[in-house]
């Protein structure tokens, strides 16, 4: 009887036709994609990813101020960086931040620059860096191109983007947090647990977010999330009586809870029309062209 000899052994990532051979001195990741392909102008990151950072300078230059709110996280931020606690007023142990991760941060920004909006803008833009760069290969992995290029150069060339990462808060950190909180899952890495932490501790929705994250986390990532979210939620009880921002329960006493219906003002722009009248907030219309974006994607 003829034995057929056995075939190689192949080592690695199996290559299909959708990920050839990368030329020599171009390695391939676990995923089949080239590590160099953020370079490639024809890609979904480069040139976006150069737009964005003009979109922010220009946003830099023309708003020479922070959102007001921002000087809230400041002024706590100063406080604590000068011995004082992490405080608005010394003694007053009132939670008027809505971001204890983001308070900190910026305590650390007052200790090494002395300058809040430096810090925080230069923080955001790194942020939008990381947000762009793990969105856009995200989808380009498992959506295709063309989906990534829409996110990516939307990301960076809508103005209210950039607006809000030069605003001082920590909405452009808290977003870099779930793409790279996404990244985290998909590639098992070891950081998941940390990270998914995080960016619970970042906002009160930070933690439906990573919740989210934490189903196709493993179980080891979301014990180490729950941890750490466990962790600060303890402190902040100590120190301020309660885990919620005070600021939190201060709005929904003053504009009411008028539920899931009267309350649609809320969510109606995820809509792609309106349940009624249209909200006349400015941030509420600025959110318009994410309609038309989720509701084709």
């Amino acid at each position: 009887m003829k034995i057929r000899p056995a075939s190689k052994a192949v080592h690695g990532p199996r290559r299909s036709r959708d990920h050839p051979a990368a030329p020599p001195g171009q390695e391939v990741s676990l995923a089949g994609h080239r590590t160099d392909a953020w370079r490639d102008p024809r890609g979904p990151i480069l040139v976006p990813l150069v737009l964005l950072c003009a979109a922010r300078a220009i946003a830099w230059i023309g708003l020479p101020m922070a959102s007001e709110d921002a000087y809230i996280t400041f002024r706590y931020a100063r406080s604590l960086a000068t011995g004082h606690g992490l405080v608005y007023n010394p003694g007053e142990w009132v939670m008027g931040f809505s971001s204890p991760a983001w308070a900190l941060w910026n305590a650390l920004g007052y200790v090494l620059l002395r300058d809040p909006i430096l810090w925080s803008r230069a923080t955001s833009l790194l942020a939008d860096i990381v947000t762009l760069v793990c969105m856009g290969r995200l989808l380009e992995r498992h959506a295709g191109r063309a989906s990534a290029w829409c996110f990516t150069f939307f990301f960076a060339a809508w103005p209210y983007f950039s607006a809000v990462s030069v605003s001082g808060m920590e909405c452009s950190a808290m977003l870099a947090l779930i793409a790279l909180g996404a990244t985290l899952v998909e590639r098992r890495s070891r950081a998941t647990g940390a990270g998914l932490g995080l960016l619970a501790l970042m906002r009160p929705e930070g933690a439906a977010s990573a919740a989210v994250l934490a189903l196709g986390a493993r179980g080891r990532d979301r014990l180490v999330a729950l941890g750490l979210l466990f962790a600060g939620a303890v402190a902040l009880a100590l120190a301020y009586g309660s885990p919620l921002p005070h600021s939190l329960t201060a709005k929904a006493r003053l504009y009411g809870t008028p539920g899931p219906w009267q309350g649609r003002y809320w969510w109606n722009w995820l809509l792609p029309f309106s349940l009624g009248e249209w909200p006349s907030v400015g941030d509420f219309n600025l959110t318009v062209p994410l309609t038309v974006l989720w509701s084709a994607s």
